[in-house]
């Protein structure tokens, strides 16, 4: 299994209500940014912190992205109800749990 990690998305040491949520997004297609991916969440769910497409270094998506909520009952339920998702970009959107990257290996 490959896992993915967020390096910014790391609550320990914030208060519950500072904490945040994140999801992986996968299959993005070329054509979807920031805001489409943000809108596309924040449609369904009311929490949404941040969205994120992660791009190379020419600039170019790389293909997925990192969607931060405040609930994280809405996060846990993005993970059933937008997986599978179609209606954002060309493909179907592939979604799983963010895992906060450890501080002591940043590379």
């Amino acid at each position: 299994a490959v896992r993915f990690r967020l390096n910014h998305a790391s609550t320990t040491g914030k208060p519950a209500a500072d904490r945040e949520f994140s999801i992986w997004v996968g299959d993005l297609s070329t054509d979807v940014d920031d805001y489409s991916l943000y809108r596309a969440f924040a449609a369904k769910y009311n929490s949404i912190r941040t969205a994120k497409v992660i791009l190379d270094s020419s600039g170019f998506s790389k293909g997925y992205g990192f969607v931060r909520f405040a609930n994280e009952d809405e996060q846990k339920n993005s993970l059933i109800t937008m997986n599978g998702y179609r209606g954002l970009g060309t493909k179907a959107l592939k979604i799983c749990n963010a895992v906060p990257r450890p501080w002591n290996k940043l590379t």
